[in-house]
């Protein structure tokens, strides 16, 4: 299996999903997978060559890491989480026609004494021959060339790994230049082993008439270990007055639901 090299410079070009769309189309965005140590277990995704001319395609991988802001960074091997090469990918790369399909097999073999939570990142691209005229643009280095790429997200955690824990923590104002909008941001922090798929929800109380205002949920994935911002929307149109603001997280445990609060002075 080929690593990717570049790819905060390919997925910086090539973010818009509109244009990726036109070209060609990745289903599912996300695999998770939930296989004991020592088995191996497979699974699919589809490409749809949407354009009207024949493309090939490679797929290729990559490991990735959050940073402390929540963003994802893009690395050669994450040692400690890295699942990448525990996948074998058929095919890995593919000729496709006008509106034809492929379903490629992603086969994950697991090691024996593996009982964390690991990911990894598939992405599919174009496979564009680099032409000579190509070759002698000085801008490309020799023998890569910048196209279209989708990415999936891949996930293994063992079935058995099913203790689940998350706190909700520092909730603020957040002001972002420019952005005249009234939000508020909560930290959720992962403790456990298993990715969470979080929901933070707020209850806004009004002090001035006890107006209970509630505001849907913002949901994410928050992996093992990492603490990750909620930005949240407070509803248009709040009055001048005082507001007291309990944001709840709900990570998937049935017996509860943890909170943080605030007092907001809206001017």
């Amino acid at each position: 299996m080929k690593r990717i090299a570049l790819l905060t410079i390919i997925l910086a070009i090539f973010t818009a999903s509109n244009l990726l769309a036109q070209q060609f189309e990745v289903t599912p965005s996300k695999m998770m997978f939930q296989i004991e140590p020592g088995n191996s277990g497979t699974a699919y995704i589809t490409v749809i060559n949407k354009s009207n001319t024949k493309r090939s395609y490679i797929i290729e991988t990559s490991d990735w890491t959050v940073d402390q802001s929540g963003k994802i960074e893009y690395v050669d091997i994450f040692p400690k989480r890295t699942c990448q090469e525990w996948m074998n990918i058929t095919p890995a790369f593919f000729d496709l026609g006008p509106n034809e399909t492929e379903k490629i097999a992603i086969n994950m073999n697991v090691p024996d004494t593996a009982l964390a939570t690991k990911w990894a990142m598939l992405f599919v691209r174009e496979a564009i021959e680099q032409t000579s005229a190509m070759a002698a643009d000085k801008e490309l280095k020799t023998g890569i060339t910048i196209s279209p790429s989708i990415a999936v997200y891949v996930f293994q955690t063992p079935q058995s790994n099913n203790a689940i824990n998350a706190t909700v923590q520092n909730l603020s104002k957040y002001e972002a230049a420019e952005d005249t909008t009234q939000k508020v941001q909560a930290m959720v922090t992962n403790s456990c082993d298993r990715i969470l798929e979080c929901k933070v929800f707020l209850e806004i109380v009004d002090l001035q008439t006890a107006e209970e205002i509630s505001v849907e949920a913002v949901e994410a994935l928050v992996l093992p270990g990492v603490t990750k911002p909620f930005i949240i929307t407070l509803p248009d149109g709040l009055a001048a007055g005082s507001y007291d603001i309990t944001a709840l997280l709900d990570y998937g445990n049935d017996a509860e639901l943890v909170a943080t609060q605030m007092l907001l002075e809206i001017e």
